[in-house]
């Protein structure tokens, strides 16, 4: 470190142990009771509705930096989030602080690294972020960790001339983030907007931060690393999990399709996974010596569903010296394979685009698909295999990344070759929950499918129907015993009723369904990075009843969820499209989605919604409006009923019910 910086740091903290005095805690207190669980909210710094050449490399720079110089094994010293920034990070939110000194943080998720750290007034230089720079003054509960303390100021800590405990991130061999061994009360929000504190959390202060990208929004990182055997235990999962059950989970969402979900501890964690979904488990490597990294066991790779029998478990061993492996971090962009395996598995996925008459091109470098072309059929899916028969799918739209060059669409190979190892990365995570149990000797990673926009709808605990909602509004009844207020549970059903609609024959009432239209497209796409949600009414003037539904599909035409609710005494079709139009609002605000596209076949609707009229329902036009200032974005379109078959259908089928 340059003699300019020590001196800054010396003098630093020189001034800052007069205010607090360093401590010299031994073993960490129990932290404070939460009934065995908690949750932080996962959230995604940064959202890209597709790549460009750019953004596609600097995603690949990054898988192959963090692998070289974070999931490798190191000397004694800590090499967390020093790598090209990454242009999607998964991060949470946590509070910092008590009194004055308590701040909300955006910490970026990082399971290669031991230490926690946030940027800390006065910083050298200060990097921009969301909320204003931790104060340690200002935080009555803040403690520096002596330098004298044996039980955590040991290797890859150590004793600085002022008496305090010094941490030091390296990059290869340059200083880039450095600063104190602190500890305060972290704090996470309830299901009621209230905190809990956790208090006396150790973490990196760090006053000096070269090289890390905040992304304008990010304070620091969370270390959730494994623990290695004879290092102080400073990750995050090792100060909390021994009094919150042991495990933590996160279910990594579509970035653009949600504002949020949750990376929950101990009795949060949903203990089943959705209905008819079976939940896998592997074990976890023992940790190296000197990396935090998950490894697991790694067998083999199927692409398309078939296996390619040239990719076998030798590929992925991990050898004495911890070189080769394979590790699964939400902190590194997308997946690796070790070059050895990639060869085969890139021609695997080539040989199954030709069969199926794909375009393929090569784009600076990228192997990828042209579009427009119906990619759902064309792309393969891909399914890695571990010990124990278990095993992770990875579908197309993860297989595949979207990029926009030349004025073009493609769908390129979201994968990296690397000389050292193979990594499983968060995009090929994503609607994944994963579940890693540390309690007993040999820790687990259970997982399971699930559809993560739903995560923060679970946790708020609504009392309405959060997909496949159908209930009546005027007594408040539902209509239909069969659903629960589980959203998974009622999810299901739907993505059951969606599958067969085609084939089902309504039964017989005096609204007839519309005759299908052939040839006709059934799904207008929305601009990429948008949440479409159609929306149609339907009528029974015998019955003086009405219906309107809202079906929800993101820009790849993936069903994700939809509504319908029967309502007595509206039989006015342009009331039930305006509030088809605010209902469509609410599915969207059930599911935390944050760019939304309504669309509606009636002309009128949309122009009182874009104009601020409507007449009888000039209320309903006003709630809309009101409502659709809580999203990123939200606009009203009009399209004719030949692409909606399935709001339609959903609307009038549930007179036959």
């Amino acid at each position: 470190m340059p003699p300019k910086s020590l001196l800054a740091l010396a003098l630093l903290a020189i001034l800052m142990l007069f205010s607090h005095g360093v401590t010299t805690l031994g073993s960490p207190q129990p932290l404070n009771g939460t009934g065995g669980s908690f949750s932080l909210k996962l959230i995604v710094n940064h959202q890209p509705a597709h790549y460009d050449l750019a953004s596609l490399q600097r995603a690949k720079d990054q898988v192959k930096c963090r692998i070289k110089h974070q999931i490798l094994p190191t000397s004694n010293e800590i090499r967390p989030f020093m790598c090209p920034p990454a242009d999607m990070v998964y991060a949470v939110m946590v509070g910092v602080g008590t009194q004055t000194g308590f701040q909300n943080y955006q910490l970026a998720l990082d399971m290669a690294v031991g230490l926690s750290w946030i940027q800390c007034w006065p910083c050298r230089p200060c990097r921009p972020q969301l909320s204003p720079v931790f104060d340690p003054t200002k935080s009555p509960t803040f403690q520096y960790i002596s330098g004298n303390n044996g039980v955590w100021c040991r290797a890859p800590y150590r004793a600085l001339p002022n008496g305090a405990c010094g941490f030091r991130i390296a990059y290869r061999h340059t200083p880039e983030v450095s600063g104190y061994l602190a500890r305060d009360t972290f704090s996470f929000p309830t299901r009621n907007n209230d905190f809990v504190p956790l208090e006396g959390i150790f973490f990196g202060c760090a006053h000096q931060t070269e090289g890390f990208d905040t992304h304008g929004a990010l304070a620091g990182l969370l270390g959730l690393g494994i623990g290695v055997v004879g290092r102080p235990p400073t990750a995050f999962t090792k100060q909390v999990l021994p009094g919150h059950g042991g495990r933590f989970s996160y279910c990594p969402f579509v970035p653009g399709m949600s504002t949020y979900s949750y990376f929950r501890f101990g009795n949060d964690i949903p203990s089943n996974p959705p209905p008819n979904v079976s939940r896998q488990s592997t074990p976890v490597l023992a940790p190296l010596q000197n990396s935090e990294a998950y490894y697991i066991q790694l067998v083999g790779v199927s692409v398309g569903g078939s296996r390619v029998t040239r990719v076998t478990h030798h590929f992925f061993r991990r050898n004495a010296h911890g070189t080769g492996g394979c590790a699964i971090d939400i902190g590194t962009q997308m997946t690796a394979f070790v070059h050895s395996a990639y060869v085969y598995i890139e021609e695997a996925v080539l040989q199954h685009l030709r069969r199926h008459g794909a375009h393929i091109v090569q784009v600076e470098g990228h192997t990828c698909v042209r579009q427009p072309a119906p990619h759902q059929d064309v792309l393969p899916s891909m399914t890695l295999h571990f010990v124990n028969r278990s095993w992770l799918r990875i579908m197309p739209d993860q297989v595949f990344m979207k990029l926009v060059h030349g004025g073009h669409q493609y769908r390129c190979l979201g994968f990296v070759s690397d000389s050292d190892r193979t990594i499983i990365g968060a995009m090929q995570q994503i609607n994944h929950r994963f579940i890693f149990d540390l309690r007993d000797t040999t820790p687990i990673m259970s997982f399971n499918p699930e559809d993560c926009h739903l995560d923060a709808a679970v946790f708020m605990g609504r009392d309405v129907l959060v997909q496949g909602l159908i209930r009546h509004i005027g007594d408040g009844r539902p209509c239909m015993n069969m659903f629960s207020k589980a959203p998974q549970a009622t999810h299901t059903f739907i993505m059951k009723y969606v599958r067969e609609l085609r084939d089902c024959k309504p039964k017989k009432t005096t609204v007839a369904l519309e005759p299908r239209h052939q040839g006709r497209p059934r799904w207008i796409p929305p601009p990429l990075g948008m949440a479409k949600i159609r929306v149609d009414g339907a009528v029974a003037h015998d019955l003086n009843e009405g219906t309107f539904s809202a079906v929800f599909r993101d820009s790849a035409g993936t069903y994700m969820g939809s509504s319908v609710i029967r309502t007595r005494g509206i039989s006015d079709p342009a009331t039930l499209e305006a509030v088809a139009c605010r209902e469509a609002l609410a599915l969207a605000t059930d599911l935390a989605l944050s760019h939304v596209l309504v669309a509606s076949e009636c002309q009128g609707v949309i122009h009182d919604i874009k104009n601020n009229t409507g007449g009888v329902y000039a209320s309903i036009i006003k709630e809309i409006l009101e409502t659709s200032r809580n999203f990123q974005h939200c606009s009203f379109i009009f399209e004719g009923r030949e692409s909606n078959f399935e709001a339609h259908s959903l609307a009038k089928h549930t007179f036959g019910l």
